[in-house]
């Protein structure tokens, strides 16, 4: 299963990682589907790996993997700024927010610099 490679992720266990890889862990695609149904480098902003980034972009990771409801990483990235940017504005002193609001940046940046296109997903209609 490929949801193995979340807790070496979150780890950021380069080692773990590619060995998993190496032992046919597959990091795109339909099977590829972690928290919450999304891909891989959404969880990576959470976890504040640039690092652990450029390890599965080396490793042939898809930056624009769509998740389930057919947004990117990047747009997930940016999503994931304006709410630390919201809740460090009632916490200006929270040691973990203010690590998220420098890391956050580099790894939109990172993604960027690797061809990373922001989609939001699509509007649900009333239709």
């Amino acid at each position: 299963s490929t949801s193995i490679l979340v807790p070496a992720i979150q780890l950021d266990s380069e080692r773990l990682v590619l060995e998993m890889i190496k032992r046919g862990a597959n990091i795109n695609g339909d099977r590829f589907r972690i928290l919450d149904n999304r891909p891989l480098f959404v969880p990576l902003a959470e976890v504040n790996s640039k690092r652990m980034a450029a390890v599965l972009i080396k490793a042939g990771a898809h930056v624009n993997e769509l998740d389930l409801a057919e947004a990117t990483p990047l747009y997930r990235v940016q999503e994931r700024i304006n709410e630390v940017a919201d809740l460090i504005k009632n916490d200006p002193e929270n040691p973990t927010l203010i690590q998220l609001s420098h890391e956050l940046p580099k790894i939109e940046q990172f993604l960027r610099k690797h061809g990373a296109i922001s989609v939001s997903p699509p509007k649900e209609s009333n239709q």
